[in-house]
């Protein structure tokens, strides 16, 4: 580099090389390659909102499947004391739902807003 200093304005002027102006762009894009590269996430879906057997079936879910299950049998299933259960089992192509119903809720048809498991 060459400095030199202007006659009529009194300013410092200061000459690059080519080889110097090269060394320069080469070191300037080897700190740009330093630097670290946005780490990017896959975005993970958001869990599905919880699904109901009424929205389901106006979804037009077809129930596939309907399995009494005994007291007994449901608590055994649970680990934990359950009363008579009856599991649903809905489809619409490929996805699949599964909804365990209080029995009492069952006969009543108070189902609308019982949760159902969406599996895809």
């Amino acid at each position: 580099m060459r400095t030199l200093r202007s006659s009529a304005t009194g300013r410092v002027v200061r000459l690059f090389s080519p080889a110097a102006f090269a060394a320069s762009a080469v070191l300037a894009a080897g700190a740009a390659m330093a630097q670290p590269a946005p780490t990017l996430t896959p975005t993970q879906p958001p869990p599905p909102p919880s699904t109901t057997y009424k929205s389901l079936m106006d979804k037009g879910f077809e129930i596939k499947n309907i399995l009494y299950l005994s007291d007994t049998a449901s608590t055994r299933l649970a680990t934990a004391v359950q009363p008579e259960t009856v599991m649903v089992t809905l489809q619409k192509g490929p996805v699949t739902a599964a909804c365990w119903i209080d029995l009492a809720d069952w006969q009543r048809q108070t189902v609308g807003n019982l949760t159902c498991n969406v599996m895809q």
